[in-house]
Parts: C-alpha cells; sequence; structure tokens
C-alpha cells in the first residue's frame, strides 16, 4: 500500500477509533459552520466537496476509471470503501511564516474537517491492519476535552467532532478546530474578498449549489507565477494583481464552472475581461480550430467584470464534457507514449486540436 493510502486510512481510522470512543457521549457544539467561518485562522486555501455528488457525478465516474488512486488500495486492502462514510468534506491549507492578514506566503500544513456516518468497526479494522503493515500504533488522548486518538508515528490527531464527523491534522490546528466548533474561538479573520468570492460562485447558471468550492488567497510569488501564466497563453493578460481566487464547480450531469478572480482595482478587472474576450473571439474565428474541441468549449464561456472581480462562467452539457475527456485522455496517452519512447503510428490522431 502507498504512503498516500496508508496516511489516508490512518486518518480516517483514527477518526473511527474517536467515534468508537465518543459514543454515547453528548459535547456541545455551536456548528456545523460554513466554510470560512469554520476555517482555522491561517488557512490560506479553503475547500469543501458534496461527497456524494461528485461521486455521482459522470465526470467523477470517467477520472476514477482511468486511475489507480490511494482509495482503491484501502478498498483493496480493506474491503471496503470509505467514501461511503462521508457526506461533506473541508480541507484547510495553512500558511506559514509572515503575510497578510497574519497568514504567510508559504504553504504549511493540511487540516481536513469530514462530516458523515461512520462505521467505527470497519474502519477500526481497517486501521489496525494499516497501522500494523506499517509497523507502527495508535494511542488514546484527549484534545479540548474530546476523546481523540494521536499516532505513535507522529503522523497527526483525529478528534470527533460532534455526534457526525471528525477532524484531522496537527494536534495544535485540531485543538484550534475543535474550539471554533464549539464557538469558543473565531478562527479566520474576517475576509472581505474571500465572502465576497465566495458569494459570487456559490451556484451554476442554473442556479444550483456548487459540490466544489475553493477560495484561495495568492500569496506574492503565487500572483507572479499566474501573471506569467496569464501573459503567456493571452497577449495583454495581467493577472499579476489579482488578490485572491474563488472556484466554485456543479457537476450534476455535464459541467458547470465557476471562477472568480479578485484583483486590486475595478481597472484591472475590466482590463483582463477584455484581454480575454479579444483571445476567446480569435480562437472562435481561426479556421483550424474551428472544429476543435477547445473551441466547442470556448463557445460556453462567458466572461464578466463586476467592480474589482472578474468573473468566468463556463457550461458544458454531457456531449461537450465527453468531448473534452477524450481530449484529456488522447493528450495523456500521447504523453505516456513520448515518455516510453515509444514510435507513435497515431501521431497526427494524437495531437491535441487546441
Amino acid at each position: 500500500m502507498s504512503q498516500n493510502a496508508r496516511n489516508l486510512a490512518l486518518l480516517l481510522g483514527l477518526a473511527a477509533l474517536v467515534g468508537a470512543l465518543a459514543h454515547g457521549l453528548a459535547r456541545r457544539t455551536a456548528g456545523p459552520h460554513g466554510l470560512l467561518e469554520g476555517a482555522p485562522e491561517r488557512a490560506v486555501v479553503l475547500a469543501e466537496l458534496s461527497v456524494p455528488a461528485l461521486r455521482a457525478s459522470a465526470l467523477f465516474r470517467s477520472l476514477a476509471g482511468e486511475t489507480s488512486t490511494g482509495l482503491d488500495q484501502v478498498r483493496d486492502a480493506c474491503g471496503l470503501d470509505m467514501l461511503d462514510s462521508l457526506e461533506r468534506v473541508e480541507v484547510y491549507v495553512l500558511g506559514e511564516g509572515d503575510g497578510p492578514n497574519g497568514r504567510g506566503e508559504a504553504l504549511g500544513e493540511v487540516a481536513l474537517l469530514a462530516r458523515g456516518p461512520l462505521d467505527p468497526e470497519a474502519l477500526a479494522r481497517c486501521l489496525a491492519e494499516v497501522v500494523a503493515d506499517d509497523g507502527g500504533g495508535v494511542h488514546r488522548t484527549t484534545i479540548e476535552g474530546a476523546a481523540a486518538i494521536a499516532s505513535d508515528q507522529g503522523l497527526g490527531v483525529a478528534a470527533a467532532l460532534g455526534q457526525d464527523g471528525f477532524v484531522a491534522g496537527s494536534e495544535v490546528v485540531v485543538a484550534e478546530l475543535l474550539r471554533i466548533d464549539a464557538g469558543t474561538s473565531t478562527g479566520l479573520r474576517r475576509d472581505d474578498v474571500l465572502e465576497r468570492l465566495y458569494r459570487r460562485t456559490a451556484r451554476d447558471g442554473a442556479g444550483a449549489p456548487a459540490h466544489v468550492r475553493l477560495l484561495a488567497r495568492l500569496p506574492r510569488a503565487w500572483r507572479q507565477l499566474l501573471g506569467r501564466i496569464g501573459r503567456v497563453g493571452v497577449e495583454g493578460l495581467s493577472l499579476e494583481q489579482t488578490e485572491a481566487l474563488g472556484l466554485g464547480l456543479s457537476v450534476t450531469d455535464g459541467v458547470s464552472l465557476s471562477l472568480a478572480f479578485g484583483l486590486e482595482s475595478q481597472g484591472a478587472a475590466s482590463s483582463a475581461a477584455r484581454a480575454l474576450e479579444e483571445r476567446i473571439s480569435e480562437a472562435r474565428r481561426a479556421p483550424e480550430l474551428a472544429e476543435s474541441a477547445r473551441t466547442v468549449a470556448l463557445a460556453h464561456v462567458e466572461l464578466e467584470s463586476e467592480g474589482p472581480d472578474l468573473l468566468v462562467r463556463a457550461d458544458l452539457a454531457r456531449p461537450e464534457l465527453d468531448a473534452t475527456l477524450a481530449l484529456a485522455r488522447r493528450l495523456l496517452a500521447a504523453e505516456r507514449r513520448a515518455d516510453a519512447g515509444a514510435p507513435d503510428a497515431d501521431e497526427a490522431d494524437a495531437q491535441p486540436e487546441w
């Protein structure tokens, strides 16, 4: 079993043992909170996922069917699918060092908050197998008065979150998340930009709630990288002034994507929107790209600048999504053949239509 698979099994298994320890014990809680309200103070990247909606989507089924993930290895080793126990997952990537709003410029540790019905016995058996295979163990402890399990190898801790979830990560961050959930700590400072981008990406074009949400405050190095990437693809596009990003993704049948760039000024947002609109118009007119998957996708892209925000929305119905996935498979296949150094008899067919 890979290290990633072992770590995942450990975190979920730790939570299962916590659930067993805390069974029948009522702990007062002020949760559940929203993504921003429940975030730890140093969070730089925040994401939330609706697990049932993602698993039911055509996109997930297509991608999962073509990759061997750590979850597959855990399922093979333990005989259970851990995603069955999850309903909502929140992931926080914390900043290190000095930065705006008290958050660091470099990315540090990751914390996880998950809710959903747990099967403590099955997950505990899986944990025991994984930990034994790794030559380690776990021990019981308490964090902020909550029953918890810690890894003997120092991989982290997990603690019960009310009666339907758990938090996992370093002991310091887990304690902070428990205090936030209990209402004794406020966690992340109010961030007007992130709150605005969160609202802008909340729903798809049909008004349905997004199944995946992501927010990120961009450190200086990220801004510079984003600016370079933008200029390579679109002449005159300047994204160095992007303070934060917001993303919303709905995957009911096709895919609906909302991407919000929070820039420093209204002028910067308007300028970026004009540059993108010109580039998209050029691509749509190009004869050699008229029938390509990219042009089909670009036909569904809408741009809008509103105040200091640049909004990019795209809705792909199932046929367009299938065409885009087919193109991605061809690109990956071509890369694998190139890496292997094998002659490519179908090279022309494998070339991207971008």
